[in-house]
């Protein structure tokens, strides 16, 4: 990346990055400008695939109902790593019966959910979304779900 670009680029100072390439694109030499198009063209390529990403998560997030989402918002509290089922239906408000029914058949929501690879001290089964997971299991849990002969089960 250009000096202009990445020293603008790593403050976020987007507005900046135009103000620095007026300010100086008359100094560039043919080869900087050519690194630059480079990489204006990949910051640009970078954007459309985040924005395609996010309209992907978008339209399966509009696909739930009501419950799906009260579910994903109380998993997605930094309160807790994963959670139990007991735990889910009292903050969602729900039965127990309930919460396992969304989670075992709405095919939506289970696009967004792993089941840990273990159980709680208590013996109960843990629940998490996908990419809390994989930000914040640990590597023995990591390890145990990569190698598990036998999955945890709901009920």
């Amino acid at each position: 990346m250009t000096s202009i670009l990445k020293n603008t680029y790593e403050k976020g100072l987007d507005d900046t990055i135009l103000r620095n390439l007026s300010e100086n694109f008359n100094s560039l030499g043919e080869l900087e400008l050519k690194v630059l198009v480079a990489d204006v063209k990949s910051l640009t390529n970078t954007f459309a695939s985040f924005e395609t990403e996010f309209l992907q998560q978008y339209e399966k997030l509009s696909k739930l109902e009501k419950i799906d989402r009260d579910i994903l918002r109380v998993l997605n509290l930094d309160d807790y790593q994963a959670r139990t089922i007991k735990g889910l239906s009292k903050d969602v408000d729900k039965s127990e019966n309930e919460i396992v029914e969304r989670i075992t058949y709405s095919k939506y929501l289970n696009e967004f959910l792993k089941v840990f690879p273990r159980k709680s001290r208590s013996g109960e089964v843990l629940i998490t979304t996908k990419s809390k997971y994989e930000k914040s299991a640990t590597y023995r849990d990591k390890f145990i779900d990569a190698f598990a002969t036998s999955r945890v089960r709901l009920k």
